[in-house]
């Protein structure tokens, strides 16, 4: 996935990006900076495209073993954007926080 038309500051340390995730269209989304530690309670699931999550306790043995190289995406209404399998990989560890990278959208 190509990400056209985005602008970032730099050497600010806790910029905001307005990403487009399309060529054609203006940026629709903002990043809020760095990752964040969310209550896994907190975190609202929708409907999910990827109904099998494969091999989750090879995921949560990897996590325990080298730690979570990716924050899971939550937009600032705390609905999951991206890694339902590293959130079910936590749960599974019985951890009550993940990292998370905030989106904040128009919507």
């Amino acid at each position: 996935m190509t990400r056209k038309n985005a602008s970032a500051a730099t050497g600010d340390g806790g910029a905001r990006h307005k990403v487009s995730l399309n060529r054609n269209t203006p940026a629709d989304t903002e990043l809020a900076g760095a990752a964040q530690v969310m209550p896994i309670d907190q975190i609202r699931i929708g409907k999910r495209h990827r109904l099998d999550f494969g091999d989750i306790a090879g995921l949560a043995e990897s996590i325990e073993d080298v730690g979570l190289l990716h924050p899971i995406t939550v937009d600032q209404h705390g609905h999951l954007l991206a890694g339902a399998r590293r959130l079910a990989a936590y749960k599974r560890l019985g951890r009550t926080e993940i990292p998370v990278n905030i989106v904040r959208t128009r919507s």
